[in-house]
């Protein structure tokens, strides 16, 4: 597995809090699937038997999640991908598409916040990972190595896509009941839950969510425990001190 994706796959592994795994015959919303890491996580732990859904903006990113799926479900029994986005309203938008690095791809980081937020990373006093690696260089040489890096990896382009909302997606996939409801998708998870009707919130029974900030925990904390969930954050292991939480609700 390259180093890329293996650290996308052991984050992805941390989201699930300690005996809570996907059953047989759940729904799964992956909420900016990017490859399908988190899909085909959940589709192994119910052995090939949840319905899965992977809401995929960018064509070429889910054109992969897409052959992925087909791998392990050739058939389209369980797992369908959907190439929108899911956001506070039903629309047209424009993402920032990161095609050497398709994971940060973003409605809200541009290139020159991408770039903005990595050279603050490398700034750090200890890294966690995966840039763990460049904790015995100076700090100076960091920050040009991150620039140089940065500058190839971090090439962008606009991208239109649709965006639904999470209630419009379980109207027109006619869910009834949402088991897991996960939102990774770079710093607009406020969005995806906003986009939530209120009388489809007792419908949702988790929602899993990596926070960028302070800032988005506290107002994610405070918009999932208003409509009856029990929060639980913790930091991410994986990143670890580049401010990551991941959160977990559940009623």
């Amino acid at each position: 597995m390259p180093p890329g994706v293996s650290a996308v796959w052991n984050e992805i592994q941390t989201y699930f809090p300690l005996g809570q795994r996907v059953q047989s015959g759940e729904v799964v919303f992956d909420v900016g699937a990017n490859i399908g890491l988190f899909s085909l996580s959940a589709w192994g732990q119910s052995e090939g038997k949840a319905r899965i859904y992977s809401f995929e903006p960018m064509p070429s990113t889910c054109a992969i999640c897409e052959a992925n799926a087909r791998r392990f479900d050739p058939c389209e029994t369980g797992w369908q991908t959907l190439r929108v986005g899911l956001g506070a309203r039903e629309e047209t938008a424009m993402f920032h598409h990161f095609a050497r690095l398709s994971v940060l791809s973003s409605r809200v980081r541009d290139r020159n916040r991408a770039l903005e937020e990595l050279d603050a990373m490398l700034c750090a006093d200890r890294l966690g990972a995966p840039l763990g690696v460049f904790n015995p260089v100076p700090k100076a040489m960091r920050r040009a190595s991150g620039r140089w890096i940065g500058g190839f990896l971090l090439a962008s382009r606009p991208v239109a896509a649709s965006v639904w909302t999470v209630s419009e997606a379980m109207r027109r996939l006619n869910v009834a009941q949402l088991d897991w409801l996960k939102i990774d998708v770079e710093g607009a998870e406020l969005d995806v839950l906003r986009g939530v009707d209120t009388l489809d919130w007792p419908r949702i029974r988790r929602v899993l969510l990596e926070a960028e900030n302070a800032e988005q925990e506290l107002a994610a904390r405070a918009l999932l425990e208003a409509v009856g969930f029990r929060v639980e954050t913790r930091d991410n292991p994986v990143f670890a001190g580049h401010n990551l939480k991941m959160m977990f609700a559940a009623r």
